[in-house]
């Protein structure tokens, strides 16, 4: 009998999976939010108002003068849908009874895949949404640090969380690659040290994120390899949405064309990105270059209220 995956079953384990990674991501990582809200079209928009944060103004109280209105306006933050699809995958009909077993064999096809397919969505969520920030960020020089001149360090850290000004601590999260990580904890270590004390080496000073949670991953989009520059991000929370936007597809069949029979499979689905004010182009389009495009982001909300800032670093 040919094996089959069972959806029910998959969709639920990769639920269970995705709901694990959004609770360790509150924790640690508060700048993300993953969930799931699907709809049609590659666009999401809602709207907003701008021109109430600036409301207080002189008041004379001897004056009896008209007041001229000033206009609340209405805007649009758009949010782009990454669909996405994995290669045709196959394997030999033996080697795929081999690993599955003859108990429960359907089940614990399914469950690997479900898992597999769990953490490739989740990469990719990383990937493309630390992308898009950086992007979208990039375009804001009042929001950028560093030119990629200098190696990530304590101080160049702290001028980074100094581009929100009074609003630095609503930067909750860092991200950054592992070797720019290792870098800042490295210069904290020894800049912050004091001499040798009885044989004890004191360290003074804050822990080397500034009491930030520190999101590590070593991401493609993080990286500008032929320039040598390395990206370091300052979120808030809820600093970059990623809700799947389809529902999961999955082929899984037996082909019998082939001298042996083999099994394929391949998945399918979308997510969306949003990134907290900014908008992104309703006429761009969505392949992942384009959505870590600057030109296709708009900040449309004041400096404090936006994802966050990037720093620039070598790499």
């Amino acid at each position: 009998m040919a094996l089959t995956l069972s959806d029910e079953l998959l969709n639920q384990t990769v639920n269970l999976y995705l709901e694990e990674a959004t609770e360790k991501l509150r924790a640690g990582a508060k700048a993300f939010s993953i969930g799931s809200d699907y709809h049609t079209g590659l666009k999401k928009t809602e709207g907003s108002l701008t021109g109430i944060a600036d409301m207080i103004e002189d008041r004379d109280i001897a004056s009896s003068a008209a007041q001229t209105p000033t206009d609340i306006s209405s805007g649009d933050q758009t949010a782009v849908s990454y669909t996405w699809k994995t290669k045709l995958l196959q394997a030999k009909a033996s080697e795929v009874k081999r690993f599955a077993g003859t108990q429960n064999a359907q089940d614990a096809l399914t469950m690997f895949f479900a898992r597999e397919y769990a953490q490739a969505i989740i990469k990719q969520m990383y990937e493309i949404g630390l992308g898009a920030a950086v992007g979208a960020i990039s375009a804001q020089s009042q929001l950028v640090n560093g030119d990629g001149t200098a190696a990530l360090n304590y101080s160049g850290l702290n001028g980074q969380l100094a581009k929100f000004g009074d609003g630095s601590q609503s930067l909750t999260t860092l991200a950054m690659r592992g070797m720019q990580y290792h870098a800042l904890v490295g210069d904290a270590s020894t800049s912050k040290a004091v001499d040798m004390v009885m044989g004890a080496t004191i360290v003074g000073g804050d822990a080397p994120t500034f009491g930030r949670d520190a999101m590590v991953f070593d991401a493609s989009t993080m990286i500008d390899t032929v320039n040598s520059k390395a990206y370091v991000l300052a979120l808030v929370a809820d600093a970059i949405e990623l809700n799947e936007s389809e529902s999961r597809e999955v082929f899984f069949d037996k082909v019998g064309t082939n001298e042996n029979i083999m099994y394929q499979f391949k998945f399918e689905g979308g997510f969306d990105v949003k990134l907290k004010g900014y908008s992104y182009s309703t006429t761009a389009g969505n392949t992942k270059a384009e959505i870590l495009t600057a030109a296709n982001w708009t900040k449309i909300a004041s400096d404090k209220l936006t994802a966050g800032t990037l720093g620039i670093y070598t790499a």
